[in-house]
């Protein structure tokens, strides 16, 4: 049995183009700013009610940025 081999030995992957890592950046960018953007809204919607629905819902008042963040408060399963 004989091996042939095309390539360089042993094989090393190249890094990826400069371009490439500019475009992963720009999409991880906007991403965090979709998420961002996302989180503030929440923050905006939950602020805007009264304290009797929130308490309805489950959340105190102190509790709205970490709802929004999460999505969730500890123990909501």
């Amino acid at each position: 049995m004989t091996l042939h081999f095309t390539g360089p030995f042993p094989y090393r992957p190249t890094a990826p183009q400069p371009a490439a890592r500019a475009a992963s950046f720009w999409r991880a960018a906007g991403a965090w700013l979709d998420r961002r953007r996302q989180f503030r809204r929440s923050v905006a919607g939950l602020s805007s009610l009264d304290d009797r629905l929130l308490a309805d819902l489950g959340i105190s008042r102190d509790e709205v940025r970490r709802v929004a963040g999460r999505g969730r408060l500890p123990g909501w399963e």
